[in-house]
């Protein structure tokens, strides 16, 4: 599955900002991506870069960018694939959870908003 997504760090506008994407998505000049070279979940490396701290890596004010060859001296825990496997599969897990009730408030707060719709109007 990691070998049909890339993870994105964002340049320019929204720089330092980290997608996990499918890899046929379109990469601008204002993006830098990366691949796996070794036998490794990508999800679990794209769920530990999102804890590093990328603003360190910012240049410049006008148009701030970020460099890989700054922030490639970073260094993640790399278990196991067992284990990084596991890891994803509890924050996948939870994600699906948070979207699920972001997903629940979006319908309850349409459906407030009809009944104060028909109640006030």
């Amino acid at each position: 599955m990691d070998e049909d997504y890339i993870a994105i760090v964002k340049d320019g506008n929204g720089v330092g900002r980290l997608t996990f994407n499918h890899k046929k998505t379109s990469i601008v000049g204002t993006m830098g991506y990366l691949t796996l070279k070794k036998e490794n979940n990508l999800r679990y490396i794209y769920y530990s870069m999102s804890l590093l701290n990328l603003e360190k890596y910012i240049v410049g004010s006008t148009i701030p960018h970020i460099y890989f060859k700054d922030y490639s001296k970073e260094m993640i825990y790399l278990p196991p694939l067992t284990e990084q496997n596991k890891v994803v599969d509890v924050l996948d897990s939870v994600n699906q959870k948070i979207s699920n009730l972001k997903n629940e408030i979006r319908i309850n707060e349409k459906f407030k908003y009809s009944l104060l719709n028909k109640m006030f109007c």
